[in-house]
Order: structure tokens, then sequence, then C-alpha cells
């Protein structure tokens, strides 16, 4: 769902002992990573901001990694 000025549903991400953190939040859609950079970002044990289009994809290839998930 798309909010004015370019701004979209996002999750900010984080993997901490192998389960998903994550918090919803509003952020410029066209500054959300892609599912394979926030795949890579969380590997590196980093924060990753992906959009709500994307989570859905973002979740599947994480359940299919061993990650648990907490919201």
């Amino acid at each position: 769902m798309a909010i004015a000025g370019g701004a979209t549903v996002a999750y900010r991400c984080r993997v901490v002992d192998n389960v998903l953190v994550q918090t919803t939040t509003t952020y410029p859609s066209s500054m959300c990573a892609t599912v394979d950079d926030a795949i890579a970002a969380l590997a590196n044990g980093d924060t990753a901001i992906v959009s709500g289009h994307d989570k859905a994809e973002l979740n599947r290839r994480l359940t299919a990694a061993g990650v648990s998930f907490r919201n």
C-alpha cells in the first residue's frame, strides 16, 4: 500500500540469535532493499528495510534457511 510522497509501508528487519526481529515503519520505496540485498545484509548481521511488497518473499526465503520469526 503506497503512502503519499513515495513512501510505503516497510519492515525494518534484523536477525538476532537466528530469529527475525521486525518492526513496521514507513520508508521511501526507492530506498527499500531488494530481497536479495536484504538476505545478504541480514546474513552479515546488518539491519535491512524491505517494502511490504517484498516481505512475504523475504519470510519465505528466511524460513527455508531455518530462521524463526518474532514480531
